[in-house]
């Protein structure tokens, strides 16, 4: 009995194919959701990624800190994006500020989860909520100063919010 493929299935094979060229592992959870991961010298990466019910395909980085990478049309396109995250990670891993970005980024997201915390489970007061929005606005305005004045050294994609 012979198989036959479905273009999907072609398709998602051409993917796995191109992860593992790339030196990833991959494991399927319940055949419908990916983590990819990758090691670099300093830390691993992980993705989550799976299809959504329109066909289209979610993706998050969820190590070294979680960061939603959006939805894409189709599979090559989620793998095209683990590619370029991981060129970008390889480059910044050659910083000496590397570990650094990485701790503080995983604290920014804790201060976001932390935030969220605080607007669900608590009643907060309006100048408090001025003074959270006065703080969240310096450090946004601080990181742009920060960008105008740095070097850039990846220019292969532009970012995607500065």
């Amino acid at each position: 009995m012979t198989a036959i493929m479905t273009l999907r299935q072609v398709k998602h094979q051409e993917c796995l194919e191109k992860l593992y060229d790339l030196n990833c592992d991959v494991v399927s959870v319940a055949g419908s959701m990916y983590i990819v991961k990758y090691h670099l010298n300093q830390v691993t990466l992980s993705y989550a990624y799976h299809e959504n019910k329109n066909g289209s395909y979610f993706l998050e980085r969820i190590k070294p800190y979680i960061m939603p990478a959006g939805d894409f049309q189709n599979e090559l396109a989620v793998v095209d994006a683990i590619e370029i995250d991981i060129e970008q990670f390889k480059n910044a891993e050659k910083s000496s500020h590397f570990s650094e970005f990485i701790e503080d980024d995983k604290i920014l997201t804790g201060i976001v989860r932390s935030f969220e915390d605080l607007f669900l489970y608590y009643n907060i007061e309006s100048n408090d909520l001025e003074s959270l929005k006065s703080e969240i606005n310096n450090v946004h305005n601080l990181i742009f100063e920060i960008k105008n004045k740095s070097s850039r050294v990846f220019t292969k994609k532009n970012p995607e919010f500065l």
